[in-house]
């Protein structure tokens, strides 16, 4: 529309001069030469000084953090002014949302009216889809009084920010029962050890931390008090692996149905957390799986913000097919797979070498729970993030 607007205003200048001029060729009167070459100044003058203003602006964007999907999302636009403007009347800006974890990407274009030194400007967008979102500016313009020129000024550089998914109502029930011996050598590379007595890190001493666990005679030597971080006798028994994809067996799958997979996915990892589980997330990348240790909130929302910002696999089930691939299933006695949509992929495989349970988010009305087998079970819960009912998983 304001491209439609641009070229009308230009096309109709062009015909006033062109009428003008065919006056002035007929009849030859000073004051139609006159108003012919007002008109051709006036216009290279706009042009000029449509080039001054643009040196002079400045568009900065901003938006909140932390938002959900499915959340109103408020967007700031910012222009500032860095000296007197001649003839700008508005800018235009185009912006790019791309979304790293599902490759999607969308625009959405403002048109901002220039008032006062600094000019702030608020609006909203809905949050989609969760994930990264990497918001850049692929134009901005000044336009002049007349709509005549438009000149290209400074953007604001690319701005990424993280929507986790909508909340899901989970409880998660763990069986006693285990399948399979883990082995835990070489798996992890920074993991605390079995031993309470060995020391497994030195860190500074930061106000908080028990006086009893300072290492005096490396302290003394440092001149700064440092604290031994002892072992402890955790284990990462169970995988929580987001096996996600933007398509099953070539068919799309829909935003509701991953949107769903990912809000499960956080949902079962606090579930742990809350039970005292440490745990290792499985995060499918294009080189094989990538194992996040979890043993606090912090270290889960890092690796929430780390999948997150990943894009998922082109096919639900190419995570399982690392995890044999990789043969994790000897480190682990529990594997809790989430999916988008129903899953397809064989796990009969695994039977009796690792207690497998599958937790897909499907466009269903009812939750389905079923059995694959003595130690693999499923659960088909709706993704409809309006559903506030509690599901219940044993697993």
């Amino acid at each position: 529309m304001e491209k439609d607007g641009l070229v009308r205003s230009r096309v109709g200048f062009c015909l006033l001069i062109a009428v003008l001029a065919l006056l002035v060729f007929f009849f030859s009167t000073p004051l139609l030469l006159g108003v012919l070459l007002f008109l051709l100044v006036f216009g290279a003058a706009m042009g000029l000084l449509l080039r001054l203003d643009a040196k002079r602006l400045k568009v900065d964007f901003s938006v909140h953090a932390g938002g959900r999907e499915g959340d109103t999302i408020p967007l700031v636009l910012t222009v500032e002014k860095k000296g007197r403007l001649f003839v700008s009347q508005s800018i235009l800006v185009e912006l790019e949302v791309k979304n790293t974890m599902f490759g999607s990407s969308s625009t959405q274009v403002f048109l901002l009216t220039l008032a006062g030194k600094e000019s702030r400007y608020e609006t909203s967008a809905v949050a989609e889809q969760c994930g990264e979102a990497c918001i850049s500016c692929r134009r901005a313009e000044v336009r002049d009084l007349l709509k005549l020129f438009r000149r290209r000024i400074e953007a604001f550089p690319e701005i990424r920010t993280v929507l986790f998914p909508h909340e899901t109502k989970l409880e998660l029930i763990l069986s006693r029962m285990t399948v399979g011996a883990s082995k835990t050598d070489d798996l992890m590379q920074n993991r605390k050890g079995n031993d309470p007595s060995e020391i497994f890190d030195i860190r500074e001493y930061v106000p908080g931390d028990d006086v009893r666990a300072i290492h005096w005679k490396l302290s003394g030597k440092t001149g700064t008090l440092i604290l031994r971080e002892a072992s402890d006798p955790s284990h990462y028994d169970a995988v929580l692996l987001a096996d996600l994809g933007l398509a099953r067996e070539g068919q799309p799958l829909s935003d509701l149905e991953r949107n769903g997979a990912a809000a499960l996915c956080v949902s079962v990892a606090e579930e742990l957390l809350r039970q005292g589980m440490a745990f290792c997330m499985a995060i499918p990348t294009p080189s094989g799986l990538e194992l996040c240790e979890v043993r606090s909130e912090q270290d889960l929302e890092r690796a929430l913000s780390e999948w997150l910002s990943i894009q998922i696999r082109p096919e639900s089930g190419d995570g399982l097919e690392f995890f044999l691939s990789e043969h994790l299933e000897q480190h682990f006695t529990r594997l809790l797979i989430v999916s988008a949509g129903w899953y397809v992929r064989d796990v009969s495989s695994l039977e009796n070498q690792i207690g497998v349970t599958v937790i897909s988010a499907v466009d269903a009305p009812n939750a389905v729970y079923a059995s694959m087998g003595s130690s693999c079970q499923v659960a088909e819960l709706p993704a409809d993030p309006s559903r506030k009912e509690t599901f219940r998983v044993i697993c």
